[in-house]
């Protein structure tokens, strides 16, 4: 789940959301102590939806126990939102791939 989260984050916001997923390592501290604003500044993601934020934060929890499951991702709101068409998403990546 937590690649999904990172694969969803280069999608979304076309950059990758950290060097490496380790407590070291400047963006990736941030999600851990909590500075989620700071972090989506410094990722150029202000601009993200409230809802796409908190999918990628339980994504990309580093506790695998709180760390959001496939069934929680399918039924979560920036999923289940009118501007997210799965079907149409997936028509336009297959086309891209053809």
């Amino acid at each position: 789940m937590f690649s999904i989260g990172v694969i969803l984050f280069i999608i979304v916001q076309g950059i990758f959301p950290f060097k490496e997923a380790r407590k070291e390592e400047y963006f990736y501290s941030l999600l851990l102590k909590g500075e989620i604003d700071t972090y989506f500044q410094k990722t150029n993601g202000t601009g993200l939806s409230e809802e796409f934020k908190n999918l990628i934060i339980g994504l990309f929890s580093y506790d695998p126990e709180t760390r959001l499951t496939l069934e929680q991702v399918k039924e979560h709101p920036w999923m289940q939102s009118e501007s997210f068409n799965y079907e149409a998403t997936r028509a336009q990546m297959l086309s891209t791939l053809s």
